[in-house]
């Protein structure tokens, strides 16, 4: 399909020899006494081990917690100062993550004469009203406005909501309607268009 490919990161895999991402004080701390903790109640599950951290972590002066906060701003220095250094190798970031193609690698160009999707009974809802709610609230963001407007739609009585949601079906209705007469050309576009 032609198209050319778009990238985004693929959540938490990372390139092994990247640098290992800054540790929060709280982590530190976690890590540090973990062991401890456990030889002190030696029963806890992953679960129970967490809230006990946390009980003793919120326990702690701030005095105390300022040894920890050290050590988070060095681990933060050496992160750094290490990915300053860091050249990535291919497929992954200056950050050390790994690019993922979108979907199957290519962006899909959609066939310009294939038949619109139909349109929900909410997004007709907002394509009628929205000069109207954007004259009635000339201050609001893009934002703000579709936040307005799903909450208009959703007061709307039964009766009103289903003059919209019969609008939805008629316009689903014409698209199966063109779909069924659409012929994609030959290898460029697929059945949906």
């Amino acid at each position: 399909m032609p198209g050319t490919a778009k990238y985004r990161t693929s959540g938490n895999v990372r390139d092994p020899s990247a640098p290992k991402l800054p540790r929060s004080a709280y982590l530190l701390f976690s890590h540090s006494s973990r062991n401890a903790i456990l030889a002190s109640s030696p029963g806890l599950d992953f679960g129970g081990l967490s809230k006990e951290t946390s009980r003793i972590w919120k326990a702690m002066s701030d005095n105390e917690r300022g040894g920890w906060k050290r050590k988070e701003e060095e681990d933060k220095k050496r992160y750094e100062n290490e990915i300053a250094k860091y050249k990535p190798p291919e497929g992954y970031n200056k950050n050390g993550e790994k690019l993922k193609a979108w979907a199957s690698g290519v962006k899909r160009t959609r066939d310009p004469l294939a038949p619109k999707k139909p349109l929900t009974s909410f997004i007709l809802y907002q394509h009628a009203n929205r000069a109207e709610f954007k004259e009635a609230n000339p201050t609001y963001t893009f934002g703000e406005l579709a936040s307005y407007t799903s909450k208009m739609f959703k007061e709307l009585g039964s009766e009103e909501k289903k003059l919209w949601e019969d609008k939805a079906t008629k316009d689903k209705a014409r698209y199966e309607r063109e779909m069924k007469e659409y012929k994609p050309k030959k290898g460029k576009y697929d059945e949906q268009g």
